[in-house]
């Protein structure tokens, strides 16, 4: 569930992105030079932020699965604090389960949200 979850955002993130600067923009801001320099300095800087991009993309490929893994140990450990505090008073065992569940789906679409739907380049 949690893999799916940051899927789908990720692919909600791809197409924003696409749509605020375009394809050439999102190849830009990757592997584009920045800064104004000049010279043997200019040359050194395409280089230099050509192969930075390269990691920046292997980055962005592996954020929906440090997501997914993300997601389900917040959801993990918000199951066991609620299910600890439900034993802490006999009578709470059932409303702390519901709240646990819809708590745990509201939470992690936040934390999708804030992670995912970060700009997607530095120009939006």
């Amino acid at each position: 569930m949690t893999a799916a979850m940051s899927m789908i955002f990720f692919a909600c993130w791809i197409v924003w992105a696409i749509q605020c600067v375009g394809v050439k923009g999102i190849v830009l801001d990757l592997f584009g030079p920045k800064g104004d320099t000049t010279g043997l300095l200019r040359i050194l800087m395409i280089v230099v932020f050509f192969l930075v991009g390269f990691l920046e993309v292997l980055s962005i490929l592996f954020r929906p699965i440090s997501l997914s893994f993300r997601l389900y140990g917040n959801i993990f450990a918000g199951e066991n604090m609620l299910e600890s505090m439900a034993t802490l008073v006999p009578g709470w065992a059932g409303c702390c389960r519901c709240r646990s569940i819809s708590w745990n789906c509201w939470w992690g679409s936040c934390k999708l949200w804030f992670s995912c739907c970060s700009p997607p380049c530095s120009r939006c």
